[in-house]
């Protein structure tokens, strides 16, 4: 599957989504980040709806590799599975790389179409906690029936959410052990599923080393910022906000105002730590866990896996911006 951008569908999209960029000097409160927290313990695969047993998670063996090795294990295995689903082909496949570096040649040389975006930079980091925290919203009204752009919704979050009134109690040293020892466990087994299973994850992970990552262009930044748009654009198109020219600007900041009053949330070590960190320890779990305590995980000790993140960041944009072409666009200045 080719990989062309095209320029003037990218044209077309930056006009669409500049209005946007308005929206950057939205002063944001800081129970956004604790908000993004509490979403992450409903959907996210370690999230848990049982208590967690320190007891039961310190009975794994301790893994031989370190937390840092594993946080890049579970970022390369979410990265290539991310550049699979857009290009049709999975990087760690035979002369995969190569194609890897052939499909990404043509989408860099489109990015210099991206210079309109320069003066949104200073905002790159609000409308990425903006975009985050409408699809937190999204997440809440669809699953909970809670809708925070409700001013009175919004105004009593811990009550619409059933959360305590105080945090309780922060987790042992114990516990904290073995929420960390469990949690790795949990990676490492979302990690092999990607790979098609737990004896698939070394051999996988070894053809991963090898890739050998194209020069990248020096504007990603500007394409974390069309990234970040294109996710707040979905996150208002999922809340039923379609008008996004500039004319309706003024009337969707007032469509946001509940959010810049939410109060902190009084999550405890169940609604935050406990939910967002903590792995069911069900038996699936455990089975999957001593599947990955069998392997031989020390011979991955010296591995030195490349940051895929660029190249996901910029297949992902081609994709979800709809700018990726079967083949070369002959209306286009770059294919």
């Amino acid at each position: 599957m080719s990989c062309s951008m095209c320029v003037l569908k990218l044209r077309d999209l930056l006009a669409a989504l500049l209005p946007l960029g308005n929206l950057g000097t939205i002063p944001l409160p800081p129970a956004l980040g604790q908000l993004n927290a509490y979403t992450n313990s409903l959907t996210g695969p370690l999230a848990s709806t049982m208590s967690f047993n320190p007891k039961l998670a310190l009975s794994l063996p301790p893994l031989p590799i370190s937390l840092n090795l594993v946080e890049q294990i579970s970022a390369t295995a979410t990265a290539i599975e991310t550049l699979t689903a857009n290009l049709g082909f999975s990087p760690c496949a035979p002369g995969g790389a190569s194609r890897l570096s052939l499909s990404m040649t043509p989408l860099k040389l489109s990015l210099a179409a991206l210079l309109p975006l320069l003066p949104l930079m200073p905002h790159l980091a609000t409308l990425t906690s903006l975009s985050l925290a409408l699809r937190c919203v999204a997440t809440l009204r669809a699953r909970l029936g809670v809708d925070l752009l409700i001013p009175k919704v919004a105004l009593s979050v811990n009550a619409a959410l059933g959360l305590p009134g105080a945090a309780a109690a922060p987790l042992s040293p114990v516990a904290m052990r073995a929420a960390a020892r469990a949690a790795a466990y949990a990676k490492l087994a979302a990690a092999a599923a990607i790979f098609g299973g737990p004896l698939q994850l070394l051999p996988t992970l070894r053809l991963a080393a090898q890739i050998r990552m194209p020069q990248m262009p020096g504007n990603l930044n500007l394409l974390a910022l069309l990234a970040a748009l294109l996710g707040l654009r979905a996150n208002l198109l999922a809340l039923g906000i379609s008008n996004l020219s500039v004319g309706a600007i003024a009337d969707l900041r007032l469509q946001l105002k509940p959010l810049l009053t939410l109060p902190p949330l009084a999550l405890n070590a169940t609604g935050l730590a406990g939910a967002s960190t903590l792995p069911m320890l069900n038996a699936n779990f455990m089975l999957s866990a001593q599947a990955i305590a069998g392997l031989n995980l020390a011979a991955l000790a010296n591995l030195r896996l490349p940051n895929l993140a660029p190249l996901t960041l910029i297949a992902s944009v081609a994709s979800s911006g709809g700018l990726s072409s079967p083949a070369a666009c002959s209306r286009c200045p770059v294919g």
